[in-house]
């Protein structure tokens, strides 16, 4: 998704970085061509949207952190379910509305990913517990 300064492209977004309670949104990380890769603050974004983001600063150059893994999803009993490996996040206040389930390639394939409105996690194992809808 591109991402705009100022009325103008300034790359495109790579990942965004979301609280190790899985909250909400904490920044973007974009790929600015030559410039670099470049991190935006959540609070220096200023507006989600379906075609681009729209930020009120270039970022600063720095290295992307390492790839954030994947997190087990478990239900409220301890049966593991799968694998968090997306995140809905609200367009204005950045909070994540849902959590992306994956039980399996098989699965996904026949039956489409789950998403998950009602979850905690622990931060101790750091495993996603799924209350069930």
């Amino acid at each position: 998704m591109p991402v705009v300064c100022r009325e103008k492209k300034i790359g495109r977004m790579i990942r965004a970085d979301v609280s190790d309670d899985l909250s909400r949104m904490e920044g973007i990380w974009l790929d600015a061509g030559l410039r670099g890769t470049r991190y935006v603050p959540a609070e220096r974004v200023e507006m989600l949207g379906n075609a681009s983001i729209i930020v009120d600063t270039p970022g600063v150059r720095k290295p992307m952190k390492a790839a954030a893994l994947y997190r087990r999803a478990v239900s409220t009993d301890g049966r593991r379910l799968g694998a968090i490996t997306n995140a809905r996040i609200d367009e204005l206040s950045f909070a994540v509305t849902a959590l992306e389930l994956s039980a399996g390639v098989w699965d996904d394939l026949f039956n489409q990913r789950s998403y998950f409105t009602r979850f905690t996690v622990n931060r101790e194992t750091g495993e996603v517990i799924v209350e069930p809808s």
